[in-house]
């Protein structure tokens, strides 16, 4: 199971990730190249959405369960 840091951990791997591809992919020449950088950065991206997302809930859980209502 996931918890809040490994998510933490998770997503800034994956933001340093993105850093390295949009340096790659300024440096691209090859069209072909640039399609699959492309392609690689919109699934980083989607995965941190979904982290984000993960993160939240466990959040939005957390304090439910400390205030003893529903978080919206």
């Amino acid at each position: 199971m996931r918890t809040k840091e490994t998510l933490r951990v998770e997503i800034r791997v994956l933001m340093t990730e993105m850093a390295r591809n949009g340096l790659l992919l300024g440096m691209a020449k090859n069209p072909t190249r640039m399609i699959e950088l492309s392609h690689a950065r919109t699934e980083i991206l989607l995965s941190i959405a979904h982290r984000q997302g993960l993160l939240i809930e466990i959040l939005s859980n957390e304090i439910e369960y400390s205030t003893g209502r529903k978080v919206a």
